[in-house]
């Protein structure tokens, strides 16, 4: 007798009510939310996309590693906040409000939904981090840095040049002393030439 592992999923209405919401405008809220890397048009996409499925008047997003803070729409009292995070990575915070309470309905769509942001929202934070880390060194350091080499390299040749004309100049100065001095003893005893006296 063989005993086989049978493992039982229990799926409510309500989960697959939301699955069947969410199915409906998956697609088109993962192609809108692949089209920037900005990170409060990409919050604001997301925001607009899913206003049919759970309704809110304003929605809030913070992320504290990148300074950034976006909000937009009419804050109201209640409201329904989620730490986002890639692995270990945080992601930053969202929050959404509205005038009435969210439901629990309303909580699990919304957490369906923001399974559709977390790529492009890494991909975001990832292209502002790059975005800083240029900024960081402005491009007249960087050409500061290039005229330094530049101006080192130009000294080192020119020092380099100069050593060699500065050599062969005192090759042809050696060369004319001797030549010279062959000459005078020439013109003072023609006939000695070659001679030692």
């Amino acid at each position: 007798m063989s005993i086989t592992d049978t493992k039982l999923t229990v799926i409510s209405n309500k989960t697959f009510e939301a699955t069947k919401d969410i199915n409906l405008n998956y697609h088109d809220l993962s192609n809108a939310l692949q089209t920037t890397l900005e990170l409060d048009r990409l919050i604001a996409i997301f925001s607009n996309k899913i206003i049919s499925i759970v309704p809110h008047s304003a929605y809030a997003y913070i992320n504290f590693e990148m300074d950034q803070g976006i909000k937009r729409g009419v804050l109201t009292r209640h409201s329904c906040s989620y730490a986002l995070r890639f692995d270990a990575q945080q992601l930053g915070e969202l929050r959404f409000m509205r005038n009435e309470a969210f439901t629990s309905h309303d909580l699990e769509l919304l957490e369906a939904l923001l399974c559709c942001l977390i790529w492009p929202l890494k991909n975001a934070i990832l292209y502002q981090k790059a975005l800083k880390m240029a900024n960081a060194q402005p491009i007249e350091t960087l050409l500061e840095a290039n005229n330094r080499a530049s101006e080192a390299f130009g000294n080192a040749f020119s020092n380099g040049v100069n050593a060699h004309i500065e050599h062969n100049r005192r090759a042809t100065d050696k060369k004319n002393t001797v030549t010279r001095q062959k000459s005078e003893a020439d013109d003072r005893c023609p006939w000695a030439v070659g001679f030692l006296r």
